[in-house]
C-alpha cells in the first residue's frame, strides 16, 4: 500500500503529453548537448552527445550514457530510469560492493524528491557526504522514463569518493522500491542491487579512414539457448571459406541479439593452430565434457569486445591478417553470458562482426604475448589478500627480435584467471623504467577487452617490458599454481603492435632449479614432511608446504632475486637461438610512481547538502534556467513608491519549490523591480535601462542601480536594496518564463502559449507552489514589464 501511495505522488500532478514532453526534452537538452560535447570534444559535437552506452540491470531498467572530458577532467553523466518507483542509487567501489560505495542517490521522503552525494560504510549504511561532488545538471522526465544528467571530476579529493582512473570501474546500483525518511535509513543490504563493469575512460582517438574494398565477416554464435545459469562460457567453432585468401582486419564491432544487451558480457574470436589441417565442429558450453581437446589450441585472438566497448579499429598504416598459406581456417568463438537472475527461455545469436580487405596495408599488425609461461613453478600462497607476480621480456630478447627501428604498440588486452586483481606492464630503458604500456587498477578477470591506448608506445632494441599480475587467494586452502586450468592463474598482457615480427611470445618464468632449492629449505626448517624426490610433481609439492610466515615470505623473496628461465619464441612456438636459462633478472633502478589524485589548489564551493528536484511535475526544482517576471499586490514597508502594480524581473540560476517555503535566496541573481506606469525606466535611473526587443529577452540587459536591487529571500519575500529602509515586497504571483520563444516549447506542465510567447506556469506563492488556475492573462509588451488584467493592453516602451 505505502509503495502504490507513493507512484500516485510522483504522478499527482498533471504531467507533459509525449509530444510535449518530447519537445521539451528535445529543445531544451539540444542546445545544452552541443555546447556540452563542444566543449569536451574541442570539435563539432558527434551526433550522440553521450557516445557510451550499457545497461546497468539484467532487465534493462537502467541504462548508463557518458561523455569524457580531460580538458575539464570530468565524466558527464546520462542516467535513464525506465520504471522509477521510489528513487535508485548508482556509484563506483572498489570491486564492485555495495559496502565502502561511493554513491549518488535519489529518493524520496514521500513529499519531496532529493539527489545526493553520497556513500556507504561496512554495513552498506547510507550517510550523505559532506562533500557534494555530484553535480546534478537537469532531472527531466519523458515518456521513455526519467533522464539524470549529472557530472563528476575524476578527482575530488574527498576520501569518501571514488578515484576514477584508467582501466576497469566497477559500478553498482541499487533500486528503492519505497520512500525513506531519511537517506541514512536506507541500507544497500535492503535494495535491489548489482554491479556492471566497464572502462569510464575510454580513449580520446579518432576513427582512421576505412580502405573503399570492406569485406564483412560475421562470427556468431548459431541462435543457441542461453543456459539459465549465473555464467556461462559458449564456445563456436566455424571454417572459413575454401580458398580464403590472405586478408588484413582493419576493424571489427560487436553485434548482439536484441533483448540480450545485459547478459552478452564479452566475446572473443580465436584463430586455431595452423599445424592442423583440421579442427572438430562444436557448439557447446566451454567447460563441457564433450569439447574436443584440440579445441586447446585455438589461441590466437583475433577480436575481443567487452560491454560498453564500441567498435575497434586499427591504425591506418597497419591490419592484422588472416587467410591464406600459413593461416588456419578455423576460427573459435567465445562468448561470456552474465546471468545473474538465471533468466530461462532467451536464445541468442551474437557475435562480432570483421572488416577485412584484400587490399593489403603497409604492415601487418601483430600480437605478443607478456609476462609469465604457463608453468607450475610459478605460485600463489593461499590466504594471500596481495601476492604480486612478475615476467619479463628481456634486453637480450629485445635487442635480438626486434628490428632495428622498433616496434609500435597501440593496443593491449590484460589477461589473469579467477584470483587475478592487478595488471600492469612497464616499458624500461636503460634500467630505469620510462612509460606504462597499460595499467589496471581494479582489473576483473570476468571483463577482459582490447583497449586502445591513449598514446602508442614505442619499443626498441634492448628495451625491457615487465608484466606484473596482483592476485587476491584469501578465499582457497592450497597454493594456485601457474597453467592452463580456470583455478590455474595466468599472468598475460596480449600486445597489438606493427610492424609484426617473428617474436611471438616474450615471458618468463622462475628457474625450476632455483625453486627445488627453496623446497629444499622449506623441507628443513619444518617439521612436516615435504618431498623434494624427483618423480614428485611441483604442484604436489606446494601442497605440502606449511603455509606460514617464513614460507611465505621466502617464496616472495625467492621470486625476486632467483634467476629466471626466458621464453623468447617465434610464432612456431621454437626459441630464437641463443642461452635463455639461468638468465638474471633485469637491473631496474629507477621505478615509476603509481598513479595518485592530484588534488587542485582551489576547487569550485559545490552545495552543501542535497538538491530537491521535481521528476514529474511534484515538489523540487521547477525550472533550471530563464528568466522570473512578477508583479507584488503588497508593499510593506518598502522605499519603492505606489503603484502597487510593481514588475519585478531576474535571471533565474536555480528555482526550488518547498511545501512550506517558496524560494531560497541563493537561486536568483538580483532582482529589480520598476514601477508598472508603463514607462520603461530611463538611462539615468537604471544604469543602461533595457531596450525594447522583438524576441523579449534579456540577453542585454545589466543591473538597475543599487538602490534598485533587490534579492528574493528564504521566506520567498523580495528583499534587500540599499534605499531607505529595509522594507520587503511580497510577490503574490510569480511568473516563470525562459528567454523568449526561440526555446520553443515549455519546460513545466500546465504552462500556457500566449501567441508566440511562451510562459512557464503561473505558481501562487503559497506553501505548496500551487499551479493558479485558470492563469492569469499574460502578456509580455516589453523587456522586463508586462501588463496583466481581464483585457491586457500592451504596455508602451
Amino acid at each position: 500500500m505505502q509503495a502504490l501511495s507513493h507512484q500516485r505522488r510522483w504522478s499527482s500532478l498533471p504531467g507533459p503529453t509525449a509530444r510535449e514532453a518530447a519537445s521539451m526534452y528535445g529543445t531544451a537538452v539540444v542546445v545544452f548537448l552541443v555546447i556540452l560535447v563542444a566543449a569536451l570534444q574541442g570539435s563539432a559535437p558527434p551526433e550522440n552527445p553521450f557516445p557510451y552506452r550499457i545497461p546497468l540491470d539484467p532487465e534493462g531498467t537502467l541504462e548508463l550514457s557518458w561523455n569524457v572530458s580531460y580538458a575539464q577532467e570530468a565524466i558527464h553523466f546520462q542516467l535513464l530510469v525506465r520504471d522509477l518507483r521510489a528513487g535508485v542509487l548508482f556509484g563506483m567501489s572498489d570491486r564492485g560492493q555495495l559496502e565502502n560505495a561511493d554513491l549518488v542517490v535519489l529518493w524520496t521522503d514521500g513529499d519531496r524528491a532529493y539527489f545526493g552525494d553520497a556513500w556507504s560504510d561496512q554495513k552498506g549504511q547510507i550517510h550523505l557526504d559532506s562533500q557534494q561532488d555530484y553535480q546534478l545538471l537537469r532531472a527531466q522526465k519523458t515518456p521513455e522514463g526519467l533522464y539524470l544528467l549529472f557530472k563528476r571530476s575524476f578527482v575530488t579529493c574527498d576520501p569518501k569518493d571514488y578515484f576514477i582512473e584508467d582501466g576497469t570501474v566497477h559500478l553498482v546500483y541499487g533500486i528503492l522500491e519505497q520512500p525513506f525518511p531519511s537517506l541514512e535509513a536506507i541500507n544497500t543490504s535492503g535494495l535491489q542491487t548489482g554491479l556492471q563493469r566497464v572502462q569510464l575512460l575510454k580513449p580520446n582517438i579518432s576513427v582512421p579512414v576505412l580502405p573503399d574494398d570492406l569485406s564483412t565477416m560475421e562470427v556468431r554464435s548459431p541462435d543457441i539457448l542461453i543456459p539459465g545459469q549465473e555464467t556461462t562460457y559458449w564456445c563456436y567453432i566455424i571454417e572459413l571459406p575454401a580458398g580464403f585468401s590472405r586478408h588484413h582486419i582493419v576493424m571489427y564491432e560487436p553485434i548482439v541479439t536484441t533483448g540480450n544487451e545485459a547478459l552478452v558480457h564479452h566475446m572473443e574470436v580465436f584463430q586455431c593452430a595452423a599445424e592442423f589441417e583440421s579442427f572438430p565442429r562444436f557448439n557447446g558450453p566451454c567447460d563441457s565434457k564433450m569439447k574436443p581437446e584440440r579445441l586447446n589450441y585455438c589461441r590466437h585472438v583475433l577480436a575481443a569486445w567487452a560491454l560498453g566497448a564500441k567498435a575497434f579499429y586499427y591504425p591506418e598504416e597497419a591490419g592484422l591478417a588472416f587467410g591464406g598459406p600459413g593461416s588456419s581456417r578455423f576460427l573459435r568463438l567465445e562468448v561470456h553470458y552474465h546471468n545473474p537472475l538465471k533468466i530461462q527461455g532467451r536464445r541468442d545469436s551474437s557475435g562480432i562482426r570483421l572488416y577485412y580487405t584484400s587490399s593489403l596495408r603497409r604492415f601487418d599488425a601483430g600480437i605478443m604475448e607478456l609476462g609469465l609461461v604457463y608453468t607450475p613453478v610459478m605460485a600463489i600462497p593461499p590466504g594471500e589478500p596481495t601476492f604480486v607476480l612478475t615476467g619479463y621480456c628481456t634486453d637480450k630478447c629485445t635487442q635480438l627480435a626486434l628490428p632495428p627501428s622498433g616496434i609500435h604498440i597501440f593496443a593491449s588486452q590484460l589477461h589473469t584467471h579467477l584470483t587475478g586483481r592487478k595488471v600492469v606492464t612497464v616499458l624500461a630503458r636503460g634500467g630505469r623504467e620510462k612509460e606504462v604500456v597499460n595499467r589496471d587498477n581494479h582489473y576483473s578477470p570476468h571483463f577482459q577487452e582490447i583497449r586502445m591506448l591513449k598514446k602508442v608506445v614505442s619499443v626498441h632494441p634492448g628495451d625491457v617490458l615487465i608484466t606484473s599480475c596482483t592476485y587476491n587467494t584469501e578465499d582457497r586452502e592450497l597454493a594456485t599454481v601457474g597453467g592452463f586450468g580456470i583455478l590455474e592463474e595466468m599472468c598475460v598482457n596480449y600486445v597489438h603492435y606493427y610492424p609484426q615480427t617473428q617474436l611471438e611470445l616474450c615471458k618468463s618464468a622462475v628457474d625450476p632449479g632455483f625453486l627445488q632449492k627453496y623446497f629444499h629449505i622449506v623441507n628443513r626448517f619444518n617439521s612436516e614432511d615435504v618431498c623434494t624426490c624427483p618423480q614428485t610433481s611441483v604442484l604436489q609439492q606446494f601442497a605440502s608446504v606449511p603455509w606460514n610466515s617464513f614460507n611465505r615470505d621466502m617464496l616472495k623473496a625467492l621470486y625476486g632475486f632467483a634467476p629466471i628461465s626466458m621464453h623468447c619464441n617465434k610464432s612456431s612456438a621454437v626459441r630464437f637461438q641463443g642461452e635463455w636459462d639461468l638468465q638474471p633478472l633485469p637491473e631496474i633502478i629507477s621505478t615509476l610512481e603509481e598513479p595518485t589524485p592530484q588534488c587542485p589548489a582551489s576547487r569550485a564551493q559545490g552545495p552543501s547538502g542535497p538538491t530537491m528536484v521535481s521528476v514529474g511535475g511534484g515538489y523540487g526544482r521547477c525550472v533550471d534556467v530563464g528568466v522570473l517576471w512578477g508583479f507584488h499586490a503588497d508593499l510593506l514597508s518598502s522605499p519603492v513608491s505606489p503603484p502597487l502594480r510593481t514588475v519585478v524581473y531576474g535571471g533565474v540560476r536555480r528555482l526550488e519549490c518547498y511545501r512550506n517555503a517558496s524560494l531560497q535566496k541563493s537561486a536568483f541573481l538580483p532582482v529589480g523591480v520598476f514601477p508598472a506606469s508603463g514607462e520603461e525606466p530611463a538611462e539615468t535611473q537604471a544604469g543602461t535601462g533595457h531596450r525594447r526587443r522583438g524576441d523579449n529577452t534579456l540577453r542585454s540587459w545589466r543591473l538597475p542601480p543599487r538602490s534598485d536591487t533587490w534579492f528574493i529571500d528564504g521566506d520567498g519575500h523580495i528583499a534587500g536594496g540599499s534605499g531607505s529602509g529595509s522594507g520587503s515586497l511580497r510577490s503574490d504571483y510569480l511568473v516563470l518564463a525562459v528567454n523568449g520563444p526561440s526555446v520553443g516549447a515549455p519546460l513545466l506542465s500546465g504552462a500556457h502559449t500566449l501567441g508566440d510567447r511562451q510562459t512557464h506556469g503561473v505558481y501562487q506563492q503559497n506553501d505548496r507552489c500551487t499551479p493558479v488556475t485558470p492563469a492569469p492573462v499574460l502578456e509580455f509588451a516589453s523587456v522586463g514589464i508586462f501588463s496583466f488584467g481581464p483585457s491586457p493592453a500592451e504596455t508602451k516602451a
